[in-house]
């Protein structure tokens, strides 16, 4: 059975998962303002932590 995505494809949408998660992970470090984070946010935040920990690939998260 083919793979639904190459690898090439795997690692750009895993690179997308990690950018939206630290982005999310510094909005919810923002405690009021304009950028207070959502509950749905939050949801986000917690669910692609997760996948993101289920996830065994070697690349390196980007530096905060």
């Amino acid at each position: 059975m083919e793979p639904d995505f190459s690898k090439e494809q795997a690692k750009e949408m895993y690179k997308i998962l990690v950018e939206i998660h630290s982005a999310l992970e510094d909005k919810k470090n923002n405690k009021g303002g304009l950028n207070k984070i959502f509950q749905y946010e939050i949801g986000w935040l917690v669910g692609i932590g997760e996948l993101l920990k289920r996830i065994n690939y070697p690349i390196s998260r980007p530096a905060k």
